[in-house]
C-alpha cells in the first residue's frame, strides 16, 4: 500500500479520536450549560484552544515523540514519525504538530467571529470570510505537498525536519 494511502487512512483515525473527544466536550458544555453561551469571540477562542486544540495537539507530540513515534492511526497503518536529527525528535514532533493544526486554530478563529456576529445581526466583514478561506487553502496546499512530494512528505514535514515512514522501510 502506497504511503500516501497510508498517511490518509492514518489521518481519518486519528480524527475520528479527535472528533468523539469534540463530542465527549459538547456534551459535557451543554450538561453545565455552556453549548448555549454567547461568549464574545476571543473568550470562545480561548476556551476552544484550552479545552480540544492544545489538548489535541499535546496527545499527538507525545505520541509522536514516544516509544512508538507514532498516533494511534500510524500505528494501525505501521507508520513512523522520523526526525532528520535524532537529537532533535521532540522539538521537530511540537514545531511538526503546531503547522499541522495551525490551520484547525485559524479556522476556529473564523468561526468565532461569524458566530459573533451572526449573533448580532451585522453584515459579516470580509477579513472573516479570509479568515475562512486561508486554512482550507493551506490545508490543500499541504496536501498537494504530500501528492507532489517523492518521498510523500508535506510542508510542515519539511519546515519540521520530519517525516513519516512506513515502518519496514527502517529495516
Amino acid at each position: 500500500m502506497r504511503l500516501i494511502i497510508r498517511r490518509g487512512l492514518a489521518a481519518f483515525i486519528d480524527y475520528s479520536f479527535i472528533i468523539l473527544y469534540a463530542l465527549l466536550l459538547f456534551g459535557i458544555a451543554t450538561l453545565v450549560g455552556l453549548a448555549d453561551a454567547a461568549l464574545p469571540p476571543l473568550a470562545g477562542q480561548l476556551l476552544g484552544m484550552l479545552s480540544l486544540t492544545i489538548p489535541a495537539v499535546t496527545c499527538f507530540v507525545l505520541w509522536e515523540k514516544g516509544p512508538y513515534r507514532a498516533t494511534p492511526g500510524k500505528r494501525v497503518m505501521g507508520l513512523v514519525v522520523v526526525s532528520n536529527d535524532p537529537g532533535k525528535h521532540t522539538a521537530d514532533v511540537i514545531r511538526r504538530n503546531i503547522l499541522k493544526f495551525l490551520p484547525w486554530e485559524i479556522a476556529h478563529t473564523g468561526l468565532h467571529w461569524l458566530f459573533y456576529y451572526n449573533r448580532m445581526g451585522a453584515d459579516i466583514p470580509l477579513w472573516v470570510m479570509v479568515v475562512l478561506i486561508v486554512p482550507q487553502l493551506i490545508v490543500f496546499v499541504y496536501l498537494l505537498s504530500i501528492l507532489l512530494d517523492k518521498k510523500g512528505r508535506s510542508l510542515y514535514d519539511r519546515w519540521s525536519d520530519t517525516r513519516v515512514m512506513y515502518k519496514a522501510n527502517l529495516l
